[in-house]
């Protein structure tokens, strides 16, 4: 009896095993055990939580994503290239960003003055002159450009200064030459002007602006003959060049030569303004009937636009009537009667602009129509989130044209 008690359970218990495994075994399989999701599910988790991952990788990406960090020489040759392009703006930046990592660079620090002096920006330009001078005050470049910034203020005492010393730091400067004789014609010193024009010719032999300021120089010593070869040879470099050949047609009419000097002008613009700047001549020599004739002509053929020729004529009238006396005639008066493309003047440095640059905020952008703040950032080699960050907007904002960028 006791051994039919103690068999019992064990009996059950492996009758209990044999049902119990075929159960796993043919219900489930040891897979689903241990995973209580359903295989699409379990699929379906999985690829949530990759792209969740994949996303949260872009965002750090796109957080930390900066413009690649260059060298000095590679900022400087980004610059230059810009420089080469006309783009001003674009090349400044490339240059500032070398002089943060190296500020000492004068031969950067030089480009920097020469844009602010383009630019319209003196005060600015003698800046980074000037800081060139604290490292190097026998860099003859600094100087120069010292002197064509203060000669852009009107400072001619400043300018001649800075010129000088930079001559006698190095006398292959042919700019410094040149500027020099330009402030010695403005000071009535013709014949030091001419030496200092000869100084510039003998360094640039070719250099249209040296010879027609040499001419102009002989011009207002009223030396018409050496005043005529001079814009002669000129255009023999730039045969182009407006104002040159004004100047020469100037120098001849006052050799008596009209019909050359009307040629020349009509060169340079068109029959109507031939007529009223020969007019004018003949209105400041006291020869009346001539210039009223050649306003009259004038006005024939373009009567409309022409519209000095009739003041002209008016006052060749009134003088002709008043039998007036032969009035002197400096080459600085002619413009005040003659239309633009008749200006004498000397080649004085002047700005050249192709886009707005704000002299309150010289390190900034101005938008135009149809960009935005990532097409701007892309342009000056910046990024999206710093752009953004300077000027404290967002991309998604429309930029009106017009609108001040901070560029750093």
């Amino acid at each position: 009896m006791g051994i039919v008690r103690n068999s019992y359970p064990r009996t059950i218990s492996y009758l209990f095993i044999l049902i119990i495994l075929p159960a796993f075994w043919g219900c489930a399989s040891w897979n689903s055990i241990l995973n209580p999701f359903r295989k699409s599910e379990y699929e379906i988790f999985i690829e949530q939580q990759r792209q969740k991952k994949e996303a949260l990788a872009a965002a750090e990406e796109k957080a930390s994503k900066k413009a690649p960090d260059l060298t000095v020489k590679e900022y400087e040759a980004m610059g230059d290239n810009f420089l080469r392009q006309g783009d001003i703006e674009r090349a400044y930046i490339q240059y500032y960003k070398a002089l943060q990592v190296e500020p000492k660079r004068s031969d950067i620090l030089y480009k920097t003055g020469s844009i602010f002096m383009k630019k319209g920006l003196p005060d600015e330009a003698i800046k980074d002159f000037q800081q060139i001078l604290n490292d190097d005050p026998n860099n003859a470049l600094a100087y120069e450009g010292m002197g064509k910034a203060f000669l852009q203020k009107g400072n001619m005492i400043e300018a001649e200064n800075n010129f000088s010393k930079a001559i006698k730091l190095n006398d292959g400067l042919w700019q410094a030459h040149n500027f020099l004789g330009i402030i010695y014609d403005r000071q009535g010193h013709f014949e030091s002007a001419i030496g200092e024009y000869k100084s510039a010719i003998a360094i640039k032999p070719k250099e249209s602006i040296v010879l027609n300021n040499l001419g102009m120089s002989y011009y207002l010593k009223k030396d018409y003959e050496r005043a005529v070869n001079a814009f002669t040879e000129a255009l023999k470099i730039e045969g182009t060049n407006r104002k040159v050949n004004n100047n020469l047609a100037l120098a001849l009419s006052k050799l008596s030569r009209y019909q050359d000097a009307f040629e020349l002008f009509k060169k340079g613009g068109n029959e109507a303004t031939a007529y009223n700047n020969i007019g004018y001549i003949y209105m400041t020599e006291g020869k009346q009937e001539k210039a009223i004739e050649a306003f009259e002509k004038a006005v024939e053929i373009n009567p409309r636009f022409y519209v000095r020729a009739h003041e002209n004529m008016k006052e060749a009238r009134a003088a002709a009537d008043i039998k007036s006396q032969e009035k002197n005639i400096e080459p600085e008066d002619i413009p005040k009667q003659m239309p633009q493309s008749g200006t004498v003047k000397k080649d004085v440095p002047e700005p050249e602009w192709k886009e707005p640059f704000q002299k309150s905020c010289p390190n900034c952008h101005i938008v135009v129509a149809g960009e935005t703040l990532s097409s701007i950032a892309k342009k000056y080699n910046m990024t999206l989130e710093n752009l953004e960050k300077l000027n404290g907007i967002s991309s998604e904002k429309i930029l009106k044209a017009g609108t001040k960028l901070r560029l750093f």
